[in-house]
């Protein structure tokens, strides 16, 4: 049992959403798919003023049947990630006086290019390259004037540049041998 400073007791939070979605589809002469989606969110704390409000995030897709057994895809896309309760509220005396307050979630912008092929062999690939970028990240910073205290805050962007190999190959319908080879290169805008 230590005889620092003892624990306060942090009331409890309750968040509420509330989301609705749209999507439309349309295709047009010469093999080529359009999809375009949009996400409406209204985020809010029960019984009290905090909460991200409103949020809309949107997709879109370009879809290139290039022919019966390959296909190019443009993605881009908008997702966001509400901040950890634990980030928003919690305190330790000494280190985090204060909790995060009205953190904004962060917020994913992606682009991406994504080519397919189908074999009537069974094997399924596809390559793509994507550039994401994060902004309003969440990160623990110092609060000026009180050594060793820091809060969590939105500060910063992060950039990822990143490619992927996915292959499969159908032993039956119903089960295949998958490959997937990732890299990417991050960057923050903060501490480089």
């Amino acid at each position: 049992v230590s005889d620092s400073k003892p624990w306060a007791y942090t009331p409890q939070h309750s968040d509420r959403n509330f989301a609705v979605y749209g999507n439309i589809q349309m295709a047009f002469p010469g093999s080529i798919t359009a999809a375009l989606g949009s996400r409406f969110d209204h985020n809010w704390e029960a019984g009290g003023s905090g909460g991200f409000g409103n949020l809309f995030t949107n997709r879109m897709a370009l879809i290139f049947d290039l022919t019966e057994e390959q296909s190019l895809k443009l993605i881009a896309g908008q997702a966001f990630q509400d901040p950890q309760p634990f980030k928003k509220y919690s305190t330790v005396p000494d280190i985090r006086p204060l909790p995060g307050g009205d953190l904004k979630p962060e917020k994913l912008n992606s682009f991406e290019v994504l080519y397919e092929v189908y074999s009537k062999s069974r094997w399924k690939t596809s390559t793509s390259v994507y550039f994401n970028r994060v902004e309003n990240k969440i990160v623990d910073v110092p609060l000026p004037g009180q050594p060793g205290a820091t809060q969590y805050q939105n500060k910063g962007t992060l950039d990822i540049f990143g490619g992927e190999f996915e292959g499969r190959y159908f032993l039956k319908p119903n089960r295949s041998l998958f490959l997937n080879i990732t890299a990417n290169s991050a960057k923050d805008s903060e501490t480089g």
